[in-house]
């Protein structure tokens, strides 16, 4: 037990420290690119506005205050204000999420006021939230606060 306990911290204590960068050095942030969801995302907005029938926005996780918009107007000025630039992650709790459906599919992205975080089954990308959408997002809970409404 002993010999176990003194490998494992031998073993620590051989790792290569990660956490300091050399005075010389500049630190940089990479931007991780899911390059096969970027394309699919960037696919799916490539549609016409008008081939969006809906969208449903969630507000919180566990008091959740549901909103469907199906006004054609609202859906076209949301999916207009989708912007997709990669960004660096962060460690943000994202409690709100909204979903575009097509007739054929949907896309699910969670979001705060600086990131809009495309999550595909086991799979995701973090984009930049951009302040218009993020407006757009908020007006829709805002304004009907009580939640399961539809947004006509």
């Amino acid at each position: 037990m002993i010999i176990a306990i003194l490998v494992t911290i031998y073993s620590f204590w051989q790792l290569p420290s990660y956490s300091s960068v050399a005075p010389d050095e500049e630190f940089k942030i990479v931007v991780r690119r899911n390059e096969p969801l970027i394309a699919e995302d960037l696919a799916f907005f490539a549609n016409n506005a008008d081939s969006f029938q809906k969208i449903h926005v969630i507000e919180g996780i566990s008091d959740q205050k549901f909103f469907a918009v199906k006004d054609p107007a609202t859906i076209k000025k949301i999916v207009g204000a989708v912007s997709l630039e990669p960004k660096p992650e962060c460690a943000c709790a994202h409690f709100d999420e909204v979903e575009f459906f097509t007739k054929d599919t949907s896309r699910t992205f969670v979001y705060c006021d600086h990131c809009f975080d495309s999550c595909q089954t086991m799979s995701w990308q973090t984009y930049h939230m951009n302040p218009e959408l993020y407006e757009l997002l908020t007006a829709i809970t805002d304004e009907n606060g009580s939640g399961s409404s539809d947004i006509r």
